[in-house]
């Protein structure tokens, strides 16, 4: 029996997006990777702080163009985006959700680095949700694992 890769949305993520001219000297005091090491095939893992040096929050960050994406709990999403505001001061930056919004998606299995790669840039199908109980984004049925 051949295996074929499979994808599930994580319902519990949201992508903020943080655009503007200075939108990598604003997240870089704010955050504990280099983001001058993000690239556009390349992701980071990093920490967000408060003033004080305390962990706001984990997520993946990605630059897309002229904005930089941010992948973090949606449990998180509004004071996250308060936090930065506050601290946005005088820099030339625009922060929140992307809208259209944008999905998060997981894949895995045999082939999945190569179906990541041909669907690059493109909208994917949804194969099943992993949430059992919740609508899946792209069809509104509930999908079991």
């Amino acid at each position: 029996m051949t295996e074929s890769s499979k994808a599930a949305v994580l319902l519990d993520r949201t992508i903020v997006a943080v655009s503007g001219p200075d939108r990598v000297k604003f997240l870089q005091g704010l955050m504990t990777n280099d983001i001058r090491r993000l690239a556009p095939d390349k992701a980071l893992y990093a920490g967000f702080l408060t003033g004080q040096g305390k962990l706001i929050c984990d997520a993946f960050v990605l630059m897309d163009g002229d904005r930089i994406l941010i992948d973090i709990a949606t449990a998180l999403v509004e004071d996250f985006v308060k936090r930065l505001t506050a601290f946005k001061l005088r820099a030339t930056v625009e922060i929140g959700e992307t809208a259209p919004a944008l999905a998060v998606t997981a894949v895995w299995g045999p082939g999945a680095m190569e179906f990541v790669q041909y669907n690059r840039g493109a909208a994917i199908s949804v194969i099943w949700s992993r949430r059992i109980g919740r609508e899946c984004c792209c069809c509104g049925d509930h999908h079991r694992r």
